[in-house]
């Protein structure tokens, strides 16, 4: 499947991902019998230079339905914290779950 992993001791959470999922899926599949997983990621910018990361989360999306019950988020620590709209678009609405940290 993936030329890289020929030859080689694969990591044991793809080795677990491919056994637990299957390798073809039909394509008359609809898409509300899938499950995604949605990933973000917010930044200051966009030059790897000057900007940094933020934040990530990760929403599933099941039967075509974000599962707003099961995301995760975590924000990352900064060395510098950075002062503007981007950060401040990042802190915690009401009723959400608690961030952790990344370092």
């Amino acid at each position: 499947m993936w030329g890289w992993f020929k030859n080689r001791d694969e990591p044991e959470f793809v080795r677990a991902y491919r056994e637990n999922t299957s390798r073809k899926i039909g394509r008359k599949t609809p898409v509300t019998d899938l499950e995604f997983v949605s990933l973000d990621a917010e930044t200051t910018g966009l030059n790897i230079t000057t900007d940094c990361l933020l934040s990530i989360a990760v929403v599933p999306i099941v039967a075509g339905k974000l599962d707003i019950e099961s995301r995760h988020t975590w924000l990352v620590q900064q060395i510098a914290s950075p002062n503007n709209d981007a950060v401040k678009s990042t802190e915690s609405l009401p009723g959400s779950p608690p961030k952790e940290f990344l370092k």
